[in-house]
């Protein structure tokens, strides 16, 4: 099986790049059998050249990585804001069996079931703390979960919302 996942998360210093390096890596050492990839948005050069930084770390041996010079907002206009299949998407993935959508951001599809991560839904049930960004976020998340196969919530609360 081929697993492809959403690797922008991993170049940030946040909680969600901990949690989500470590899942990954998880996953590959427990699933020697199927294959891994990482894909990056990379329109942007800083973007590039991080991502170059995390795959020489030897923990990222086994996984491939695919980077996109579309820019953002041309995909977030399509995936989120129209769920328009950009032709050839999986192609350029690598023709995953399995895509991982780790911060709400997921591609369309063919055929292609797509498991999301859920850290919580605080722009859904406190929407007044996030201002202009908070319709944005809504979006992504809804959408996020009405293309979801399957969700994993981080947490029992994440879970209960």
């Amino acid at each position: 099986m081929h697993v492809v996942a959403d690797g922008l998360p991993l170049l940030g210093e946040a909680s969600i790049a901990t949690y989500l390096r470590e899942l990954i890596l998880h996953l590959s050492v427990e699933g020697k059998q199927h294959n891994y990839s990482l894909f990056f948005r990379g329109f942007r050069k800083d973007t590039r050249r991080k991502a170059a930084q995390l795959m020489a770390d030897p923990a990222f041996s086994r996984f491939r990585a695919t980077t996109t010079r579309l820019p953002d907002r041309f995909l977030e206009w399509c995936w989120t804001r129209r769920s328009f299949h950009i032709p050839s998407t999986e192609t350029c993935l690598g023709r995953p069996d399995i895509f991982l959508s780790t911060i709400y951001v997921a591609p369309v599809l063919r055929a292609v079931p797509i498991v999301m991560i859920a850290y919580d839904l605080i722009p859904l049930r406190f929407p007044q703390f996030y201002g202009q960004d908070q319709p944005l976020l809504t979006r992504r998340i809804r959408r996020g979960i009405e293309r979801a196969a399957a969700i994993i919530a981080i947490s029992e609360c994440t879970k209960r919302d």
